[in-house]
């Protein structure tokens, strides 16, 4: 029994307690034994949650705890814990990630998709900046990635309001769980560590379990709920970066990441905003849509042309082309003197030309 003191004078519930005399000292007993024993260890004030049902299918909670501290640059720190819960089943899915960035929030929400083999209808969440921008009382600012991967994924996002955690209880309750019932006491070498092990409780522990307030076990409430989820879409969304840009006010091109990019000249000089990633780059202007690339790499000029003015969309060999017509029109002498010049001066020699043709253009001349 000192070890059960110890393990709650560390912080670890009844549930935790027992879980680890099993794992540990092949405990036979039950858990009401230890529970009770506990509660004559300590005094206990329930906490009081209001109840809200909701419909399966419809709606999941996510968050973000922290988690057991985790070995990293040769210090232990406390990883980010994101959770969601589905709010019909209470079946979660548990990540500790280092980063609360919009990217890491997204690929959480992926892989949690996949895990519930589904997706829900609303999924509520905090004011946190990967998911809003700036909270309002009646209609929040969305970070636009964030809107772009509900859209692609079909749910809607729910900000809650702030300093209102009750509006997403489910969740919150479920992070103390897993703190106080997983990780209370619980070090790592590794946040993949950590996670292999979270996935080995939640499927020993936590989805087994008998619920608190349904009084079902929750994988037995998930296989119910499950038909009910939307279908995952085929593909993955793709992560965009968000930017603004001027475009140039002499070659109509912009600059994202190291890359030009051609936008339409009637665009130079205004200032428009850029979606971009690895593979793609998207341009707006008032939110319109006006440019579609695909991404070139660092220090070089995307080959499109088609926005550029027919003077402006030739391509070198085919104004070489061109000038050497025009010094055939003009005469053999002048052609012959042309290729001499190439010859001998190569990429020097294309300005006189272009000299030539631009005096035969402002000087009459006749064809013999």
């Amino acid at each position: 029994m000192m070890t059960i003191k110890h393990k709650l004078q560390n912080g670890q519930h009844a549930v935790s307690i027992y879980q680890d005399l099993v794992c540990e000292r092949q405990y036979k007993g039950s858990y009401d034994s230890i529970k009770r024993y506990v509660r004559r260890l300590k005094h206990r004030t329930p906490d009081l949650y209001a109840r809200i049902e909701t419909p399966p299918g419809d709606e999941a909670q996510v968050d973000f705890g922290q988690g057991a501290p985790t070995l990293k640059s040769g210090r232990y720190r406390r990883p980010w814990l994101f959770v969601m819960t589905l709010s019909n089943s209470r079946k979660s899915y548990q990540e500790c990630v280092w980063k609360q960035d919009v990217e890491t929030f997204i690929r959480c929400h992926e892989n949690a998709f996949t895990f519930f083999g589904g997706i829900t209808r609303l999924i509520k969440h905090d004011n946190l900046k990967s998911a809003v921008l700036k909270a309002h009382l009646y209609e929040a600012e969305m970070n636009p990635n964030y809107l772009a991967f509900a859209d692609h994924y079909g749910f809607i996002p729910i900000p809650c309001k702030v300093r209102t955690p009750e509006h997403k209880g489910k969740v919150e309750s479920n992070i103390k769980y897993v703190q106080n019932n997983a990780l209370k006491g619980k070090r790592f070498n590794s946040l993949e560590e950590q996670n292999i092990y979270l996935k080995s409780w939640n499927k020993t522990w936590a989805s087994t379990r008998i619920h608190g307030t349904t009084k079902r076990q929750v994988n037995l409430m998930f296989r119910e709920e499950q038909p009910a989820l939307n279908p995952l879409p085929s593909d993955s969304f793709h992560f965009f970066k968000i930017g603004s840009r001027k475009v140039s006010s002499t070659d109509s091109h912009i600059e994202v990441a190291g890359a030009y990019y051609p936008v339409p000249p009637k665009y130079m000089g205004r200032s428009v905003k850029v979606h971009y990633n690895s593979r793609r780059i998207k341009v707006f202007y008032r939110e319109e849509l006006i440019q579609h690339l695909s991404a070139v790499e660092k220090g070089h000029f995307h080959s499109a042309r088609s926005c550029l003015p027919a003077n402006k969309n030739w391509q070198k060999d085919n104004y070489i082309r061109y000038l050497f017509s025009r010094c055939s029109m003009i005469g053999p002498s002048v052609l012959e003197w042309a290729k001499v010049a190439q010859e001998y001066r190569q990429e020097r020699a294309y300005r006189s030309i272009q000299g030539i043709v631009a005096l035969s253009g402002k000087y009459a001349f006749s064809i013999h």
